[in-house]
This record gives structure tokens, C-alpha cells and sequence, in this order.
């Protein structure tokens, strides 16, 4: 089974600023090979990219 996949490193210049804690490299490479089934779970895939680098290095902002 072929799992299909999307380069979303595109947005990578957009996001950018928000997450200081990573090169534009490390966001390129995460991002250029994202499975379908994942972005289809977000409402664009600007969103699907920031929730995978937020899951990934924990850079996202929790609320307790």
C-alpha cells in the first residue's frame, strides 16, 4: 500500500517567525513530505503544518 503524500514546505517562510526555535531547514524537511490522511484532518494546510511541527517539538501553546 502507497501512502500518498504533500509538500507543504511552501509555507515555510510564513511560518517561520513563529516558531524560533527552528531553522527554515528543519521546517523544509519536515514539511516536504507530509501523508495526505494527515492534512486531511485540518482545515488548510498551513494548520496541518504548524499542528505536525507543534506535536513534533512540543512548540505549541497549552493552555492548563
Amino acid at each position: 500500500m502507497r501512502i500518498e503524500t504533500v509538500d507543504l514546505s511552501h509555507h515555510t517562510e510564513s511560518i517561520c517567525s513563529e516558531y524560533k526555535r527552528l531553522s527554515k531547514t528543519q521546517i523544509r524537511l519536515l514539511s516536504s513530505n507530509v501523508p495526505e490522511s494527515f492534512v486531511a484532518k485540518f482545515e488548510d494546510e498551513r494548520t496541518a503544518l504548524k499542528e505536525l511541527l507543534d506535536v513534533i517539538y512540543g512548540t505549541g501553546e497549552y493552555d492548563d
